[in-house]
């Protein structure tokens, strides 16, 4: 009797211990659901308030936003006119959605714009060069139509051939081939200042009368080592050019023809006039180079003298250039050389005091 009674009571207070003691889901409920419950809706109260209320008919406008219009259509869809309804009003955000909306369609026709331009651009360029080619075959004032342009290089393709000639043939005379050398070179270094389309001939004359002083260099030493005279031209200069009485040297064969000039009178002429290509091709510092050789032979041949002053202009060495000039002057009593008068004016507007010298010419 007294186990059984111990035992009734053991039931009443394992009973009574586990009515005190909460159970695990109230556990669950209490601590963990119910707070995120609260959470998720404290959260998304909004849209849980559009959504009850949406579903409610209502005569009344609600009194909440209308959502943002979508991009593709930015301007709501006007009231008609039976319609008592008063339109909605302007969210927070409508006007910046109108702006973005703006820009973009302002940025897709500029850039339409911009291709637009591009093609018309390169049709403009294609029919351009379309004109050009039909403006130097066809047109009547392009060198190329011109009938000196057609001379000129008939008169070239003659003295070319000429001088291949003469050059791939080892019978001909030496004579024969510098002086085909030197007219070939002289005739496209002139035709380059007759027809101005960018110095086509300006190489093939640097060339060409690079050939012939080689030529000339050779009979020169050969002449030097037998003992003959380098300065003794073929005719009587005085009797043809009675004025060549007032210059000295190398200087009297200035009126003569290539032909008629002595071996260092054809030295210096073809040194200068290579010179002078150099000049017209922008390349001073070899025109001087090419002066320099010539005036080796002769230092007073007032042809180099005046156009190696020009070069030294142009390399601003005025008072070098002031030096050239002044020795033409001296030299020249015909007044050949014109040149050398207007040269000095330029020096002496550059760089006076370098000509000047003591206070006084």
């Amino acid at each position: 009797a007294s186990t059984k009674h111990d035992k009734m009571i053991g039931l009443n207070q394992q009973q009574e211990s586990n009515q005190k003691r909460p159970s695990t889901w109230s556990t669950f409920l209490i601590h963990f659901l119910f707070p995120m419950t609260v959470l998720v809706l404290l959260s998304n109260g909004e849209d849980v308030y559009r959504k009850i209320f949406s579903s409610v008919p209502s005569s009344s406008p609600r009194p909440t936003s209308s959502p943002l219009p979508r991009e593709e259509s930015p301007t709501p869809a006007p009231l008609s006119s039976s319609s008592t309804l008063q339109p909605a009003k302007k969210t927070r955000y409508q006007d910046e959605v109108n702006a973005a909306i703006e820009r973009k369609l302002k940025t897709s026709q500029h850039r339409e714009r911009q291709k637009s331009q591009q093609r018309q651009s390169n049709a403009r360029i294609k029919n351009g060069n379309a004109k050009t080619n039909s403006k130097t075959t066809n047109f009547p004032n392009s060198p190329q139509s011109t009938e000196l342009y057609q001379q000129m290089e008939t008169k070239i393709a003659q003295l070319r051939n000429i001088y291949q000639t003469s050059k791939s043939n080892p019978n001909a005379e030496t004579k024969e081939r510098y002086l085909s050398a030197i007219t070939l070179a002289d005739y496209l270094k002139h035709r380059d200042t007759v027809i101005h389309d960018g110095g086509t001939y300006q190489m093939e004359a640097i060339e060409v009368y690079h050939d012939a002083l080689n030529t000339l260099q050779s009979v020169w030493r050969e002449m030097i080592r037998d003992g003959q005279d380098t300065r003794q031209p073929t005719i009587d200069i005085e009797n043809i050019h009675p004025s060549t009485s007032n210059y000295q040297s190398l200087n009297r064969e200035l009126f003569l023809d290539n032909p008629s000039k002595s071996i260092e009178g054809l030295l210096c002429a073809t040194h200068t006039n290579l010179a002078k290509t150099y000049f017209l091709s922008n390349m001073f510092e070899r025109a001087v180079d090419s002066y320099d050789e010539c005036l080796a032979y002769d230092t007073s041949y007032m042809d180099a003298l005046t156009y190696r002053a020009q070069a030294y202009i142009i390399l601003g060495r005025y008072a070098e250039a002031g030096r050239d000039y002044s020795r033409v002057l001296e030299m020249d009593r015909d007044r050949i050389f014109v040149d050398a008068v207007t040269g000095l004016a330029k020096v002496l507007s550059a760089k006076e005091e370098d000509v000047i010298e003591g206070g006084g010419w």
